[in-house]
């Protein structure tokens, strides 16, 4: 089960827990979903990937090379960053791939361990565009 939810107003977080609906996920409609929660407001978000269990961790989307390296342009324009919280080294490994490929996403995309360090990410990106 791949379910979106707002985090705050400021944050949409994907929680992936693989192990309870199986390998068969559903990423489309969690991002369709997304979106529209995204066009609902005019404001600077990201998004936040939480890895849930190990089953998520190893698994890796179909054409996630193709979809990652679209990155900004996927996703709205007021989506400014992507947090992936407890990623595997499969995943490190793809996104290695993708920073090759594209090395402007490098800072689109952000890897943190815990929740905590998410958010505390997507506060300095608060911060940062506040300033701007």
């Amino acid at each position: 089960m791949i379910q979106s939810e707002w985090d705050s107003q400021n944050r949409i977080v994907f929680i992936s827990s693989l192990r309870a609906a199986g390998i068969g996920t559903r990423w489309g409609v969690a991002m369709a979903d997304a979106d529209q929660m995204v066009a609902s407001v005019k404001r600077p978000l990201c998004y936040v990937f939480h890895l849930f269990d190990e089953v998520a961790r190893r698994h890796v989307p179909p054409h996630i090379l193709a979809n990652a390296t679209r990155g900004k342009s996927r996703v709205p324009p007021n989506v400014v960053k992507i947090i992936i919280v407890n990623a595997s080294s499969v995943t490190f490994g793809i996104m290695s791939v993708v920073f090759r490929l594209s090395p402007d996403l490098s800072t689109f995309y952000v890897f943190a361990s815990t929740m905590e360090d998410a958010q505390r990410i997507a506060s300095l990106k608060d911060q940062t565009h506040n300033n701007l």
